[in-house]
């Protein structure tokens, strides 16, 4: 993420941030078990690296957890992409040991770096806090960051900052994979 910013600083273009999170996983482990669970995970993965144009990048960031980077952004591609990936999770039928089919929702954050923040953990930060609204207001949505999303407190901005350290610092999908976290779309 780092590198990525520091490259559309130089470029003067903007970076579109996405946070997603899975809606009430944990209810679904209860009810349908951990290995269902992984395997939403798994779908859920799928989608978001399809939506993500060549270029971009979707990792799972932890948990239930993901994040979308896209390089060279505008407001409306980054709520496009997370609007169209949100539908196709919505989509999704999962059927697991209950039998019944699963229906599966994700509430997504989006941000802009550098406008939502002149960093990239604020601008980060700042689409968490638009993840956290689009939950409070009934999930299953796409909100987008507001200026004051990016003010994380000064313990927030230490965790993100450790976070951010344990990306690997090349741009190739083999680092990414040898981290297990992130992949590099590509063109089917």
């Amino acid at each position: 993420l780092l590198r990525v910013c520091e490259d559309a600083e130089k470029e003067s273009s903007s970076v579109g941030l996405v946070v997603v999170d899975l809606d009430h996983l944990r209810k679904f482990n209860e009810e349908e078990g951990h290995e269902c669970g992984d395997e939403v995970l798994r779908l859920v993965a799928s989608v978001l690296r399809d939506s993500v144009p060549d270029g971009g990048l979707a990792a799972r960031y932890g948990g239930e957890e993901f994040t979308i980077i896209v390089p060279d952004s505008t407001q409306e591609t980054i709520t496009e992409i997370a609007e169209n990936a949100r539908n196709k999770i919505e989509n999704l039928n999962v059927s697991c040991k209950s039998g019944e089919a699963r229906r599966v929702t994700a509430s997504f954050g989006c941000a802009l770096y550098p406008e939502a923040d002149r960093s990239a953990t604020g601008a980060l930060k700042a689409a968490d806090g638009a993840l956290y609204e689009a939950k409070r207001t009934g999930r299953n949505r796409v909100a987008f960051a507001s200026a004051e999303m990016a003010k994380p407190s000064t313990k927030s901005r230490e965790v993100w900052e450790a976070a951010l350290a344990n990306v690997p610092p090349a741009h190739s999908s083999e680092a990414y994979a040898a981290a297990g976290r992130c992949r590099l779309s590509s063109a089917s």
